[in-house]
């Protein structure tokens, strides 16, 4: 079993009692969901996707050049140990964003 599956099945499917089985299959269903849905969007629309590929593919070495450098700058980050200072700093960006609950300290 998948790392979530064992995280759903303390939760019933292998217990002897109705709710608690009935617990772990509608668990397993949203697992199932979150698995499929993405999949199933996809495949609706990938015409548009590919239309909108063709319109976007003009900028798309812009793509390419924004992530390269990103990319590079945190390389030079993890070289040189500075990963705890972005740490902080983003921290510091969530907290004044009103997002600081999702923060660890």
């Amino acid at each position: 079993m998948g790392g979530a599956c064992l995280g759903i099945e303390p939760h019933g499917l292998g217990g002897s009692e109705g709710g608690r089985l009935a617990g772990g299959v509608l668990l397993l269903f949203a697992y199932s969901l979150g698995l499929g849905v993405p999949f199933v969007a996809t495949g609706l629309a990938f015409g548009r996707l590919t239309a909108f590929y063709v319109r976007a593919r003009r900028r798309l070495w812009a793509v390419h050049l924004v992530g390269g450098a990103v990319l590079v700058a945190f390389g030079i980050l993890l070289v040189t140990n500075q990963l705890g200072w972005l740490a902080s700093e983003m921290q510091q960006v969530m907290r004044h964003i009103g997002l600081g609950r999702l923060t660890t300290s």
